[in-house]
This record gives structure tokens, C-alpha cells and sequence, in this order.
């Protein structure tokens, strides 16, 4: 039996063993490279769902919706101006 041991590297005894040990290693890697492959697939789609407009977009409509509100409150106090006299 020691023979045998020198010659593979393991007795027969643990040889089943060591090859489902190496046989799950293999198996575990090539899982976790799939599922970080998976996260960047759905990651990307996430992105083109999302529809986001640029960030200049959003500064203008910002910037729309104030000069909309002084534009609503200067014409309140005209109207209530002309009301008064």
C-alpha cells in the first residue's frame, strides 16, 4: 500500500475523495465566473430599461420650472394689484 501511495500521491482509500474535493473546486469557480457574468448582463439591461434623460435635460426642465413659478407669482401680485385699485 505504500507503493501504491508513493506512486499516485494518495492511498486508495482517499483518492475517491481528493477528486470530488477537486471536482467541486472546479465546479465552484466555474459558478462563481457565471454568476458574475449574469450580474453585468442584468446590470446592463438594468441600465438601457432605466430611460434616464442626461444631467443637462434635467438642469433645463429645473430651470423651466422656477422661471414658470416667479412667472406664476409676479402674475398673482399684478392681478391682485389691479384688483386693489
Amino acid at each position: 500500500m505504500a507503493k501504491e501511495a508513493a506512486a499516485n500521491g494518495f492511498c486508495r482509500e482517499h483518492s475517491g475523495v481528493v477528486s470530488r474535493v477537486q471536482g467541486l473546486e472546479k465546479t465552484v469557480a466555474h459558478n462563481e465566473t457565471e454568476t458574475w457574468a449574469a450580474i453585468e448582463k442584468l446590470r446592463d439591461a438594468v441600465n438601457t430599461i432605466r430611460n434616464r434623460p442626461p444631467a443637462w435635460v434635467t438642469a433645463v426642465i429645473s430651470l423651466l420650472t422656477f422661471l414658470l413659478g416667479i412667472s406664476v407669482t409676479v402674475a398673482t401680485f399684478a392681478i391682485r394689484a389691479a384688483m386693489m385699485k
